[in-house]
C-alpha cells in the first residue's frame, strides 16, 4: 500500500492502496515506517511523497474503518494521521515534497500532508 524507493539521494514514497489511496491504520502505519526509513537513511537528502495510481494522490480517511469501532480506536487513526504523521515530518530533518497529480480530498491539502514544498500537476 505505500512503495519505498531510493533513487540517488531522493527517497520517494508512493501511495499504492487501489481504488484511491484511503487511509486506513495500515496505510498510515506504512507511511510512518517509510518516512522513519527515510530520516534513518544518511544518504537520502530530500523525500517525495506521490501516488502510484494515476489521477488519484488520497481519498482521505477510510470512513469504514471507523464504523463499528471504539471512540478509542476512531481517537487512535485520527492521532495517528494528524498529531504523529505531523510530528514525525516535522522530525523528518529533510526537506519533504508532496508531489500530487491527482484528486485530494480538500481537508487534506493543509491537514496532514504538511510537506515544505507542495507540487501539483494539471496532467
Amino acid at each position: 500500500m505505500i512503495d519505498y524507493a531510493v533513487h540517488g539521494n531522493v527517497a520517494e514514497i508512493l501511495f499504492n492502496l487501489s481504488p484511491v489511496n484511503t487511509i486506513t491504520h495500515a496505510f498510515i502505519d506504512s507511511l510512518l515506517e517509510s518516512l522513519g526509513r527515510a530520516k534513518a537513511d544518511d544518504e537520502v537528502r530530500a523525500v517525495i511523497i506521490g501516488s502510484a495510481l494515476p489521477g488519484r494522490f488520497c481519498a482521505g480517511l477510510d470512513l469504514g474503518v471507523l464504523r463499528g469501532n471504539s471512540h478509542a480506536e476512531a481517537h487512535d487513526l485520527v492521532d495517528k494521521l494528524y498529531a504523529r504523521l505531523c510530528d514525525v515530518q516535522f522530525a523528518l530533518g529533510k526537506p519533504s515534497i508532496a508531489a500530487i497529480n491527482g484528486e485530494l480530498r480538500g481537508g487534506e491539502s493543509k491537514g496532514p500532508w504538511s510537506n515544505n514544498i507542495p507540487r501539483s500537476s494539471n496532467g
